[in-house]
Parts: structure tokens; C-alpha cells; sequence
């Protein structure tokens, strides 16, 4: 099988990545070979990466590359990741952990006398709940007097969707997703109250920087240039120390707009009903046993712990819900799970975009589930958005090969809620019609009714041709 260049790498010229049969290589051009063999040199990387906090980098025979067109002076091979994850769908507690390994590693490079060229938060994945840097070659040798390049990078994508959360109780979602490159200093300086740009912490960073840049924009380029462009090490010491201080107390500011952070205590199941739906659940995982669930709707974390208590290797949870997904994280932290709780809108999930609609992969191109759970999941958008039946359940039977679908009837109360203040134009939305086009799409291995609503669960199997 020939090499498949990674479409969201392009950027750097001393190296890019591709695929082959699976495996993962990074292709080391003459202009990186240099600071590569100095960055090799020091050990940093295989240190760090027997941390975990950056991921393994091991030399293989460049002759394992077979094609005339490419002459790499490396050939590095990492392990691939069973996910990945975008800076816009990460919650919270995730993006602040991201940003604080990248200043921990900043720290830890300049004692070795080395710098990143960037602070791109893409070059952070997770593996479970523990964040891991990916980029390797933007590591480099550090420049005595040095400036941090990377400082306006890790504001837009670090510091200022944090703050965002923080200060003002907005989540950086949306916002991130239609601007890949973050939220513009200038941007969140605009949108703070007078008073807090005189925080020390924020002028520095936010407001400062962002009144130099419309400085440059103006034209004004003879007031920075007499600005000293050279720092001592010790100055960029204290920069990181003062991020990873700072960073480190932010907390998201409490918001009014969980529906599900509290889902254990709201939900409409008695407890046997609750033992009943978990006994089909793990059940359905001991049968399968899947290595990858997709838990669409995951709530707090609850089914998903359940999962991989069953028999599952890794959970990728979803969920719309801050709050719930924060508690998600917290659980998975807590109880030590391969669980990656993530952002999604149902009905506008991640799309493909960058550069050529390629660099960052939509939800389904992503799509890599043994088996899906939806549980209490259809009826927000099937009633809430208005998606017709059959494409709602065409699209989850496509997630995997099989899984559960729990449907929630129009007498639930839940359901009653949802629709007391609309009206109510959903006459084909019934457990009969459920049935009948999950049946015209898949084979239905079992059914089980586990409420006294009648809400039903449906073990599904897709056909394999």
C-alpha cells in the first residue's frame, strides 16, 4: 500500500506525516534533519515520552518508504491514537489540562536548551483523559535572547477560550469552530469590562498585545521596531511559571444552561427500571465486545463507565451539555477510564474544514465505533430539531456495525415537556413507525421495554453487505 500524505500536514517544511497500512511516519526533510538530530540529541523527546507527554518517536530505515519521489533524511514512526480529537470539541477542564502540559513542557524544554517554534493547541491529543503532545519537529534548538513566537498562538487557542468560560461564562465551542485559529486577543479586549483590563495578567497577555497588533495594522511599524525583540531565558521562565500559575486557578464560571449536569437525579427512571436498562446494556457489551463505543448523549459518564466496566477498551463519549460533560471528564479522571468526552450538536456536528475542507475531519470521517450506544438520545433531535425518522436513524445505524437505540415515546414525560410549548407536527413519530424502519435497515437482535413510559431499548445489527 503507498503512503497517503496526512491532510493536516502541510505546514512545516521539515516534515510531514503519512500513512501506511495503518502506521504512522513522519518524513524528516534536509531543512529539519539539522535541528532534529540536536533535539534527538538531548533525549528530551524519549524522556517526555516515557512520561506520556509526548508521544513515542522511534528511527525506522528510511528504504521502508519505497517511493522515488520522496528522499527523507528521517523516517520516524509514532503509535497511532484511536481518535482524534479537535480543540473545539473539548470541554473545559480539557483545554485548561491541554494548555497547562504545553506550558509544562515549555518549562522543561528551555532547562534542555530548547523552544517550541509554535503553540498550536492541534498539537495536543488525548488519550483517555491525559492530554499528549503530537509535533515533534516543532521542537528546535533554543536562541540565546530568544522571544516566545508562539505567545499570540497560545493565547488564541489556549488562554483566551479559557478565559472566555471564566470570566464572562461563554463556552469557546462554537466560537473556535468557526474561527480555527482560536478567539482573536482584540476580539475578547473588546468584549472585557474596563475594569479588568487593569488585571496585570490580562493587560500583559490580552489587552497589551492586542493594542500592539492594531499598532502594526496601523501602519505604525517604527514604534515596535524600536521595541526590544530579545528576552533572557530567565524572562521566558518567568512567563511560562506566571501561565501555568495563572491557568491553573481558572475556573469555568458557573452557567444556568445545563439541562443534563444533573441528569443522575433528573432522569424519569425508577430504580429497577435503571437496573434494567444497565443489565441490557452490559449485556449487549459482554455479546460484542467491542474495542471502540461511541456513547452519543453521554450525559455524565454513566453508561460509558458502564461500557467499559462490561467489556468495552475505550469510550468516546458525546454530549451538547457543558456541565454534564465537565462531570463526564471528572468521572472519567476519578475512576481512571479510557473515556474522551467530547462536544457535539447533534444536528450541526463537526464538519470538514481548513485549508481545501480537508485539515480537520468532520464527525463521520472521523468514524472509527464497534458499536454505538443512543440512549435517550433520538427525541432531541427527532423532536427537537426536527429531523425525520428515517434519516435520524439511517445516520446512527452508519456510526457502527451495531448498537442500542432507546426510543422515548410521545407519553413520556420528558418528552411532554418538550413539546408543551410547540406544536405538536410529528404525526409519524411513534414506536411502530421506530420499528419498522429500524427493521427495513438492520436486523433487531432484541427489544426490551424499561419504563413504565414504555421508553424501549433495541439492540441493532447492521447488514454486513
Amino acid at each position: 500500500m503507498s503512503l497517503t500524505p496526512d491532510p493536516a500536514s502541510f505546514r512545516d517544511p521539515a516534515g510531514r506525516i503519512f500513512t501506511k497500512n495503518k502506521r504512522i511516519f513522519r518524513l524528516v526533510s534536509a531543512r529539519g534533519a539539522h535541528n532534529y538530530q540536536i533535539v534527538r540529541d538531548t533525549k528530551f523527546i524519549s524522556k517526555m515520552a516515557g512520561l506520556d507527554k509526548i508521544i513515542e518517536t522511534l528511527e525506522v530505515d528510511p528504504s521502508i518508504i519505497d517511493d522515488p519521489d520522496l528522499t527523507p533524511h528521517y523516517v520516524l514512526e509514532h503509535p497511532r491514537l484511536p481518535f482524534i480529537s479537535y480543540p473545539y470539541e473539548w470541554c473545559f477542564p480539557m483545554l485548561k489540562k491541554a494548555a497547562l502540559l504545553h506550558l509544562e513542557l515549555q518549562l522543561q524544554a528551555l532547562d534542555e536548551g530548547l523552544m517550541f517554534s509554535d503553540a498550536s493547541a492541534y498539537n495536543i491529543q488525548f488519550k483517555g483523559t491525559q492530554p499528549i503532545f503530537i509535533d515533534s519537529l516543532s521542537i528546535q534548538p533554543y536562541r540565546d535572547g530568544q522571544i516566545w513566537e508562539g505567545h499570540r498562538q497560545f493565547c488564541e487557542q489556549f488562554l483566551n477560550p479559557l478565559l472566555l468560560r471564566s470570566l464572562m461564562g461563554i463556552t469557546h465551542n462554537a466560537w473556535y469552530s468557526g474561527n480555527l485559529e482560536g478567539i482573536p486577543s482584540g476580539e475578547l479586549s473588546k468584549m472585557l469590562p474596563w475594569y479588568k483590563k487593569f488585571s496585570r495578567n490580562l493587560f500583559l497577555h490580552i489587552v497589551l498585545p492586542s493594542r500592539l497588533n492594531n499598532l502594526a495594522k496601523n501602519e505604525k511599524a517604527d514604534t515596535l521596531s524600536s521595541m526590544s525583540h530579545k528576552l533572557p531565558r530567565e524572562t521566558l521562565t518567568k512567563i511560562f511559571t506566571q501561565l501555568f500559575t495563572w491557568i491553573g486557578k481558572l475556573e469555568p464560571l458557573s452557567s444556568s444552561s445545563s439541562i443534563w449536569g444533573d441528569y443522575s437525579s433528573i432522569h424519569c427512571y425508577e430504580p429497577e427500571e435503571v437496573a434494567e436498562k444497565q443489565n441490557f446494556v452490559s449485556n449487549f457489551i459482554q455479546k460484542t465486545q467491542p474495542e471502540i463505543v461511541w456513547d452519543l448523549g453521554c450525559n455524565t459518564g454513566e453508561y460509558s463507565e458502564l461500557a467499559l466496566r462490561s467489556g468495552a477498551k475505550q469510550v468516546i463519549g458525546f454530549d451538547f451539555d457543558q456541565l454534564a460533560l465537565e462531570k463526564s471528564f471528572e468521572r472519567a479522571e476519578r475512576n481512571c477510564l479510557n473515556f474522551l468526552p467530547l462536544f457535539l450538536d447533534g444536528a450541526n456536528p463537526s464538519p470538514s474544514q481548513g485549508w481545501n475542507c480537508q485539515e480537520r475531519k468532520s464527525f463521520l470521517d472521523r468514524k472509527n465505533a464497534d458499536a454505538v450506544l443512543a440512549l435517550a438520545f433520538e427525541h432531541h433531535l427527532a423532536i427537537g430539531c426536527n429531523i425525520p425518522l428515517d434519516q435520524l436513524i439511517d445516520w446512527l445505524i452508519n456510526l457502527a456495525p451495531c448498537g442500542i437505540l432507546e426510543f422515548i415515546p410521545k407519553e413520556d414525560p420528558n418528552l411532554k415537556l418538550m413539546l408543551r410549548r410547540r406544536e405538536d407536527i410529528f404525526d409519524n413519530y411513534c414506536e411502530d413507525s421506530f420499528r419498522n424502519i429500524l427493521e427495513q435497515k438492520c436486523r433487531i437482535i432484541c427489544s426490551k421495554i424499561i419504563s413504565k413510559s414504555n421508553r424501549t431499548l433495541y439492540w441493532f445489527e447492521r447488514p454486513t453487505s
